[in-house]
């Protein structure tokens, strides 16, 4: 597990945790939790219960198999764990976590 510094957002503006982080690859999955319980894959809604064959779809298309978890800093840790394990079921080969750089003023 990593952080990664989101530089492009997909989706729902969120307001991501600080922490130190490495970039995320180009093209990677983003799977965007935002603070009222709403999911997105790359930008589009999608149904929690409906998130590992939408996941399993989208890694079909692509090599990428790398998953960052797009989570607004007030979402339950219980729900970023839920989605982390869904990508890994549905064969993320990598899963990170989203932040912008410490010192960043939101």
């Amino acid at each position: 597990m990593v952080t990664s510094t989101a530089l492009l957002q997909q989706g729902t503006k969120v307001n991501l945790p600080h922490a130190g982080a490495t970039n995320a690859g180009p093209g990677s999955i983003i799977v965007t939790a935002t603070a009222d319980r709403r999911v997105e894959l790359n930008g589009i809604p999608v149904q929690m219960d409906m998130l590992a064959s939408a996941l399993q779809k989208e890694m079909a298309r692509t090599d990428n198999k790398y998953v960052v978890l797009q989570g607004d800093r007030s979402i339950v840790l219980q729900d970023a764990v839920e989605i982390m394990a869904i990508a890994r079921e549905a064969g993320a080969e990598s899963i990170a976590i989203a932040t912008t750089p410490k010192g960043t003023k939101r």
